[in-house]
């Protein structure tokens, strides 16, 4: 993630179960510009969460028809130091593409 963020690499390729995630730097609605514009705070993502991204969802569950509205995107959850966190993909294509990540509320 660090050579990510220092722009040495132009995506992060990681696991969550079987999958290959794709994070690439994307823009104001997916990726993660917007999670950092959109979900870097105190009460959502905070740094080490955005650094561990990889590592957090390593084991997350997918969830089944819950917690986005658009039919086309896949969330997986996890539970890490009492925190609720989401990944979002876009699982339509052959290469997976982080759309969001954020802390449920």
């Amino acid at each position: 993630m660090v050579n990510f963020i220092h722009k040495i690499i132009v995506s992060v390729e990681f696991k969550v179960g079987e999958k290959t995630i794709i994070l690439k730097m994307g823009d104001e609605k997916k990726g993660f510009r917007h999670i950092l514009e959109r979900h870097y705070n105190r009460n959502d993502l905070e740094t080490m969460d955005i650094l561990n991204l990889p590592v957090i969802f390593k084991n997350a569950l997918e969830l089944n028809e819950v917690g986005v509205s658009n039919n086309e995107l896949i969330v997986y959850k996890i539970q890490k130091n009492q925190k609720d966190l989401r990944l979002v993909t876009n699982e339509i294509k052959d290469d997976k593409f982080v759309v969001t990540s954020y802390r449920k509320s």
